[in-house]
């Protein structure tokens, strides 16, 4: 079977879901839902990671529309925390433009993962804790639309492995 290349971003994006899976022993990770690059949830609490490969790409995060959700008191969709995942050498510069502009937000510093067989060992750590956003359990809604997504999203994995 080929392997296709996949890029850096969908890289990282497969690390953190690991990451969350399996170092922060979450029940549940998702990629695309909610426009969140991961999520992981672990009983009431929701994690949310945004990964940026570059600090320009880090100063866009702004332009999204999410951020004045998670700033005021809407009741639409919020993570419990908000992390931006970023390239251990941009880790200084990140800390503080995200304090600066996106208080809310943790940092965490990423490293490409290392294998072994099946194995894979994430090199993700917190630099900067995320502020609490949100208590709130997800709606009956929003839970039936991440089932959908996690089914979609294997379904697209199994799709992709058969070549079809």
């Amino acid at each position: 079977m080929a392997t296709k290349k996949i890029g850096k971003h969908a890289l990282v994006i497969s690390e953190a879901l690991c990451h969350l899976r399996y170092s922060k022993q979450c029940e549940y990770v998702v990629s695309e839902f909610m426009k969140c690059d991961a999520l992981g949830i672990k009983g009431d609490v929701i994690t949310e990671y945004e990964i940026k490969l570059s600090i320009n790409d880090l100063k866009n995060e702004l332009k999204k529309p999410k951020h004045s959700i998670y700033n005021s008191l809407s009741r639409k969709f919020k993570p419990t925390y908000f992390y931006i995942v970023i390239p251990k050498h941009l880790v200084e510069k990140a800390i503080i433009w995200v304090t600066e502009n996106i208080p809310h937000a943790g940092v965490i510093s990423y490293e490409p993962a290392t294998y072994k067989g099946y194995k894979i060992r994430t090199h993700m750590l917190v630099k900067k804790r995320a502020k609490k956003l949100n208590s709130k359990k997800l709606t009956e809604k929003q839970t039936k639309s991440l089932i959908k997504r996690i089914v979609s999203s294997m379904l697209q994995t199994k799709i992709k492995e058969l070549n079809l």
